[in-house]
């Protein structure tokens, strides 16, 4: 197991310098993916648009994430 360094502490990881890139590269494709599809799945919910605009700026899964669980759950009505 190589040891990587990060800004914060060390780490032992079985992935590390290439394999890390292609991580990255991969979430990156599957971001720009998302904010593809993710709005469609939006549509007709209160807010949407302000959450659509997030989307598309969004950069990482994590954005996304936090996007997604800005909607307000109680105005989602369940299978419509």
């Amino acid at each position: 197991i190589e040891l990587c360094q990060t800004s914060e502490r060390p780490f032992h990881s079985p992935v590390c310098g290439k394999e890390v890139h292609n991580i990255a590269l991969h979430e990156q494709r599957a971001v720009r993916s998302l904010r593809g599809q993710l709005p469609m799945y939006i549509k007709g919910i209160p807010g949407a648009a302000q959450i659509r605009a997030e989307l598309y700026r969004c950069d990482s899964y994590e954005d996304i994430e936090r996007a997604m669980y800005s909607i307000d759950r109680s105005l989602v009505v369940a299978g419509s």
